[in-house]
């Protein structure tokens, strides 16, 4: 039972409550190695990088002397042509003495080591040259321009789109108290970029529109304007500075530079930071190795005084829920039963030896094969207890059985059993459910259900009984109501038979042979009407066709128009039907009977009306929804129409809205069934101002 105990709630909340706290003081460790680390790898960046600083400002004013003393040498230069008489005689006008001042700046080209050097007249003409390379119109404007802002002082530009990059100095020259020209001279700083080459640091100059034209280092870009980010950063001595980074390389550079606004240059001095980084990580490196040893000694320190105290804790909690596990287990309402890995019996609870009829001496030398009688049912769980110390062991839960009692009575049980390791050796639970009541509950269940099923079949069957003796009262409801409307029509011109032949006998005796014949005219009329009303009936009996055909609704239309044409010839009847119409599937004779009688109606419906009118209109429309074609044909006139009850039963047999004698009402209910019979439809509506509209439906004929 001291390993069943370990199994308690005790130790699990303990050992939450460790995890808990090693992950507390895990994540407060990172955080504090984290902020140790952060903290000296930024104080030593801010102490190297204001050290290189410091180193850098001193070097970049070394280059920009070297570049004043440079420049100092080229400034003065211009002036030495003012004192020239055979220039100023140039400018004056006089042309012999080209040739003496293109001599004399040949000579002054050479003895400066310049790359040229040229005399422009005011209006911006070349007066002179040492060489006949000249610059474009381009730089010549901008110098005469800065000429006139700077008020006659020496003025400089660079020419970054040659190469190799030439520099300008020019300087205004006055003859007569005015301005006569600008003398020119042009050079390279060559040789300023050798010397700087040698120190094999990162300089750079660039004009005043940011080209750079002196470049030390060639594994720099040549724009970086284009090719860099910049960032600034606060330094802890209250001052910033601008990082500089390559978007290539990812490199970092301390950017410093300074602007010579005499001749608009700007000077760049980089300082690589790479070395300043590594120095940096290094350092914190070292500080978090520090840190986290330090962390680590307070966590083992503190970790072994834990173990210690959960060790004395663990111990009274085992003592403590092997008491409350007894009880548990006593109480339960399920049997329980523990097994050792060979499957001998550890521990029965009370309920076990209730359901099995134990006594406690029974129990304790009880086996579990004696639980299961060797059957098919327990043929499974049989094979599962002989498997238990294999290290395959398959769990099961929920299997329905048939257990064995001590009396050798057996009842259905719920059968569970899963493996629990403990401390010291594998152990097997075992939960029996009794559910013998739960089988009688579902034994009874079963028979009522046969029960429901068998009522169920003996009212449906009563239902359908009823179901044929309300439809055979609907056929002889219906036969009445035909026979009736059949009685109404044919007794009208029976007695008008009768009441003719009586008088013919007399009309015979008398020998008024006139009105003998003309009596006899009326007797035809009447049976005629009396054999429309039998053929009617008969149509309204059809079979439906056994196939239908293609047919031109044109051929069709033209028919029914034919025979009709003596009565349509009374009303304003007009006929729009659409191009293209195509084939619609039907049989000829119903769909000429159905446009037969919807012309019919309308010619009655309209009757006694000032204008009778009746159109007769056919469309092609497609369903959107699954492309299928219909033609529609319309029938509409200006007669009074019907009211709503009457048009809910238009189409119904033998009902109509005509007076005694002037038909059976089974018109449109032929028409109904013929368009039925052909896979149309028909439907009828009011029209918005006054009469109705009739609407046959076709199906589109597809081979």
């Amino acid at each position: 039972m001291a390993d069943i105990a370990m199994t308690g709630m005790e130790p699990n909340l303990v050992l939450k409550k460790s995890v808990k706290k090693i992950l507390f003081f895990g994540i407060l460790s990172v955080a504090l190695a984290t902020i140790v680390t952060i903290s000296v790898r930024n104080t030593v960046s801010d102490v190297l990088l204001a050290s290189v600083h410091s180193e850098g400002e001193d070097r970049l004013l070394s280059y920009i002397s070297d570049i004043r003393r440079v420049l100092g040498r080229y400034r003065v230069l211009p002036y030495l042509t003012s004192d020239n008489d055979s220039i100023n005689q140039l400018l004056l006008g006089d042309p012999a003495a080209e040739r003496e001042s293109e001599a004399f700046l040949t000579h002054m080209d050479k003895a400066a080591n310049t790359r040229g050097w040229y005399v422009f007249r005011s209006d911006g003409s070349l007066a002179s040259a040492s060489i006949e390379d000249y610059p474009d119109n381009k730089m010549l404007s901008s110098l005469f321009q800065r000429l006139e802002d700077s008020g006659g002082e020496v003025v400089t530009a660079t020419d970054t789109t040659s190469t190799p990059v030439f520099h300008y100095f020019a300087a205004p020259l006055y003859g007569e108290g005015k301005l006569a020209g600008l003398s020119v001279i042009r050079f390279e700083l060559n040789q300023l970029e050798e010397s700087w080459s040698a120190a094999n640091e990162h300089v750079f100059v660039s004009d005043m529109d940011g080209k750079f034209f002196l470049r030390v280092r060639e594994d720099l870009p040549i724009n970086l304007s284009s090719s860099v980010t910049q960032q600034r950063v606060e330094l802890s001595g209250g001052y910033s500075i601008s990082i500089m980074t390559l978007v290539d390389s990812n490199k970092s550079f301390l950017e410093q530079s300074v602007l010579l606004d005499d001749v608009n240059w700007r000077v760049y001095f980089l300082t690589p930071l790479d070395t300043i980084h590594a120095y940096a990580n290094g350092s914190a490196a070292i500080a978090l190795t520090l840190t986290v040893s330090l962390i680590a000694l307070c966590l083992y320190l503190n970790e072994r005084k834990r173990r210690l105290r959960t060790r004395e804790q663990f111990q009274l909690a085992i003592t403590d829920s092997e008491q409350q596990l007894r009880q548990i287990i006593t109480g339960t309402n399920v049997g329980l039963i523990m097994l050792d890995r060979w499957g001998e019996t550890l521990f029965i609870n009370p309920m076990a030896q209730r359901y099995l009829t134990l006594s406690d001496s029974e129990a304790r030398g009880f086996s579990l094969n004696q639980l299961f009688p060797d059957d098919e049912r327990n043929e499974i769980i049989n094979a599962l207890l002989e498997r238990l110390k294999d290290s395959d062991f398959v769990e099961m839960t929920g299997v329905e059985a048939h257990a064995q009692r001590s009396d050798g009575s057996t009842f259905p049980i719920l059968f569970s059993i899963t493996a629990s390791p403990q401390a010291s050796q594998k152990v097997y639970l075992v939960t029996i459910l009794d559910i013998s009541k739960r089988k009688k509950a579902e034994h009874a269940l079963q028979e009522l259900n046969s029960r429901l099923e068998q009522r169920v079949l003996e009212r449906t069957a009563e239902l359908e009984s009823a179901k044929q003796t309300l439809i055979d009262q609907q056929k002889l409801a219906a036969m009445g109501k035909m026979s009736t409307a059949i009685v109404h029509e044919l007794n009208q011109p029976l007695t008008g038979l009768k009441t003719l032949l009586s008088s013919n006998s007399l009309l015979i005796e008398r020998q008024q042979m006139d009105t003998l014949r003309t009596n006899m005219a009326m007797v035809d009329t009447l049976i005629d009407r009396m054999a429309a009303m039998t053929s009617q009936l008969k149509t309204f009996a059809f079979n439906r066709p056994s196939e239908l055909l293609p047919l031109s609704i044109y051929t069709l239309i033209d028919r029914v128009v034919l025979i009709n044409q003596d009565r349509l010839e009374r009303v304003m009847f007009s006929r729009k039907i659409e191009y293209g119409i195509p084939l619609i599937k039907g049989e000829a004779q119903r769909v000429e009977q159905a446009i037969g009688n919807l012309l019919s109606n309308a010619m009655d419906a309209v009757e006694g009306v000032k204008e009778p009118m009746i159109e007769l209109k056919v469309k092609l429309k497609v369903c959107s929804d699954t492309k299928q074609k219909y033609v529609n044909l319309d029938v509409i006139d200006n007669g009074p129409g019907v009211s709503d009850q009457e048009l809910g039963q238009i189409f119904e047999p033998f009902y109509t809205s005509k007076k005694m004698g002037e038909g059976l009402g089974i018109g449109l209910a032929i028409t109904a069934n013929s368009m039925r019979d052909i896979g149309g439809s028909i439907e009828a509506f009011r029209n918005n101002g006054q009469g109705m509209t009739f609407r046959l439906q076709f199906d589109v004929f597809s081979k």
